[in-house]
């Protein structure tokens, strides 16, 4: 009698457990459908529509007075969630408010309508923008850009440093010198 009763609380747990089952799969089945449904809601061809929302609002803003920003810098600056910032960037994207580039090693938000080749310019400082142009036209070695451009080699050194951790310079052994090049992903902008 008690291993009937074991075997039929065993048999009641086990249809139980298949209905939970079932709920849970049915509950996850509809909020895929609604998020589905609100994101076919939204017109990405209307702006107006897609600027309501109070935080892509906050976030379109942001982009405009700072272009060239990646995720975590956005998430950070507006103290919010870096899911909550993709969500809505993905929405602004389809859009067409703003775009997003791989420039060096992150990938950055701009508006729609500014000119990508002035996204590597935004993060050099005068000397750099000086060195950037420079190597735009020809890969050189560090005496040869500090000579070509009346800068110490010291001040070349430093900066070339700096727009290497930005990823937009890159270097490579040439005999016993080392020439300094604009990264791929930059010299297809200017193409």
């Amino acid at each position: 009698m008690l291993f009937g009763s074991i075997l039929s609380l065993i048999s009641l747990a086990l249809i139980f457990q298949e209905t939970i089952k079932k709920k849970i799969l049915d509950l996850i089945s509809a909020l895929a459908s609604i998020n589905v449904f609100i994101l076919s809601r939204i017109n990405v061809f209307d702006e107006e529509k897609v600027l309501l929302n109070d935080t892509r609002r906050e976030i379109y803003n942001y982009i405009l007075d700072n272009p060239g920003c990646h995720l975590r810098k956005i998430a950070n600056d507006l103290n919010k969630s870096v899911s909550t910032i993709t969500w809505h960037l993905r929405i602004l994207e389809r859009a067409g408010l703003i775009k997003c580039k791989k420039l060096g090693n992150k990938l950055i938000y701009y508006p729609a309508d500014m000119d990508v080749r002035d996204l590597p310019l935004l993060f050099l400082n005068e000397t750099q923008k000086c060195i950037f142009n420079y190597l735009l036209k020809n890969p050189a070695h560090l005496r040869k850009i500090a000579k070509d451009l009346n800068l110490n080699p010291e001040t070349v050194r430093y900066n070339i440093r700096k727009m290497e951790e930005l990823g937009v310079i890159t270097s490579k052994e040439e005999g016993n010198k080392i020439v300094y090049s604009l990264d791929d992903s930059i010299l297809e902008l200017y193409k």
